[in-house]
């Protein structure tokens, strides 16, 4: 069969098995889903040899679809047995944690998917939400921290936490340091690193700071809430989000820099460029949109450097299954939802939208063609215009396909999202580009001088833009 066929089926049911193990997580806890995912994996593999071919022809795809939804069913049991169990009534806790990352932030402090490493009252351990007061979050503190910490331990009763798989909050009362990496020598290697892009801009102001290393290097953990809402407020809450645009850039990098080692062959220069991507998305912090844009692009650049250009529906299938195979529950994050949303919205409408365009223009440049050499010209006029419709049908469709979501969590959506895109995407690359070069620089250099003057006139358009509540439809809440 075509895997342009085979994918879906197999994927959809993976992600089904996914959700019925989530809905029905206490009631499969002893069911013997290992086993019965390996006995239907074994029968289809045997089909040549047991039965009659017709049977077997028949069945086999059956079989295939049933072993990939009990595989999805085994991975999210497995996500959702690392919780840590929630307490049948509030009490007090103690142990060592260890810091994974911020979940959510606020002018009250900060929440922190964390994992228990050691507790007299919860021997087994399993991963919970930390949730540390802005006046206990005084020193450093990031991923890759283990703390010792004293909380006051009670079950979530937001399905938002439970959908991430943290059943228990502990609301930290005190804590003390236990291993704590020094600010001039934490791992490069560890996500969330609050030393990459440190040395640039060293006279900036703590806001444009925090500016470029969400734009850039995606740490928005120094972006104000006031700051969260002019972006979303505006419509370009995706530019504080390391996406495709950044991906692509990251790897372009690579690939030029590759150039200098002379002699090396293509496929070398490909997976050094591939492997500096993948190493600019964990320095990111992997999340949802990031392995979303790393694992499409690979897929991409294989694809091509091998002689068979994939076709960008099994692309966005593999990634989405790739995804979801590392962690079954960002299937219930915001950030999943909407990165993928526009992504299928884009691989199924824009195509629509560029051949209905293009022949438009063509018919109206052809049109003007019959008024001589001036309608010749603006004949040409029309034709270049071309890509500024790919650029406003690329915005239009990415925002229509997270619209159904957007209203839902956030029950806003900005009407005016599109001149906003025109306004600031365009500058992205430049914005994207300059900065991975100047973060990789050892130390701070004039051309930040320029570059400070591009993020500030970025932040005056968004500051702007998102200060117009009129153009901001808003759901009743009531």
């Amino acid at each position: 069969m075509r895997p342009s066929f085979v994918l879906p089926p197999l994927i959809l049911s993976w992600l089904i098995g996914c959700l019925l193990c989530f809905i029905f997580d206490h009631q499969v806890a002893d069911w013997p889903l290992k086993e019965i995912w390996a006995v239907l994996i074994g029968i289809w593999w045997l089909k040549p040899t047991v039965g009659s071919p017709g049977f077997w022809q028949k069945a086999a795809p059956l079989l295939l679809v049933l072993a990939m939804g009990c595989w999805g069913a085994v991975r999210m049991h497995r996500a959702l047995d690392n919780a840590l169990p929630p307490p049948k009534k509030p009490q007090s806790a103690s142990g060592w944690v260890l810091i994974e990352g911020v979940e959510s932030q606020g002018t009250w402090g900060k929440n922190y998917r964390a994992e228990l490493l050691k507790s007299p009252d919860q021997p087994r351990g399993g991963d919970l939400l930390l949730a540390l007061p802005q006046q206990v979050s005084t020193q450093f503190l990031s991923a890759g921290n283990k703390i010792y910490v004293r909380a006051w331990a009670q079950a979530v009763d937001q399905s938002f936490w439970k959908l991430k798989g943290l059943n228990t909050r502990w609301r930290v009362q005190e804590y003390c340091w236990s291993d704590q990496p020094k600010a001039d020598n934490y791992p490069w290697f560890l996500p969330d690193n609050p030393q990459v892009g440190a040395q640039v801009g060293p006279h900036w102001n703590p806001e444009l700071r925090a500016l470029y290393r969400a734009l850039v290097w995606g740490q928005k953990q120094g972006i104000s809430p006031e700051m969260r809402q002019r972006f979303s407020q505006a419509g370009v809450s995706h530019l504080l989000a390391v996406s495709g645009l950044h991906m692509g850039l990251a790897y372009q990098w690579m690939w030029w820099l590759s150039f200098a080692l002379w002699g090396v062959p293509k496929k070398a220069r490909v997976t050094l460029a591939i492997g500096g991507l993948w190493a600019y998305a964990w320095i990111c912090g992997a999340g949802p949109s990031v392995l979303r844009a790393a694992g499409m692009i690979s897929l991409w650049i294989v694809s091509r450097h091998s002689q068979r250009p994939g076709v960008s529906r099994q692309i966005f299938w593999m990634a989405l299954w790739g995804s979801l195979l590392w962690n079954p529950l960002f299937l219930f994050q915001v950030g999943f939802q909407m990165s993928y949303a526009a992504v299928a919205a884009l691989i199924w409408g824009f195509p629509f939208w560029k051949s209905f365009w293009k022949k438009k223009l063509g018919l109206w440049s052809k049109h003007m063609g019959e008024y001589g050499n001036l309608g010749r010209g603006v004949g040409r006029i029309i034709v270049g215009a071309q890509p500024l419709m790919q650029l406003i049908g690329i915005s239009l469709i990415a925002q229509l396909g997270v619209l159904p979501i957007s209203l839902y969590y956030f029950k806003t959506f900005p009407l005016h999202f599109l001149v906003a895109n025109l306004m600031l995407v365009p500058f992205m690359g430049l914005v994207v580009g300059l900065g991975l070069l100047i973060g990789l620089l050892p130390s701070d250099t004039w051309w930040s001088v320029p570059y400070a003057y591009l993020l500030e006139g970025m932040w005056v358009v968004v500051d702007y833009l998102g200060a117009q509540d009129q153009w901001v439809l808003t759901l009743d809440q009531s």
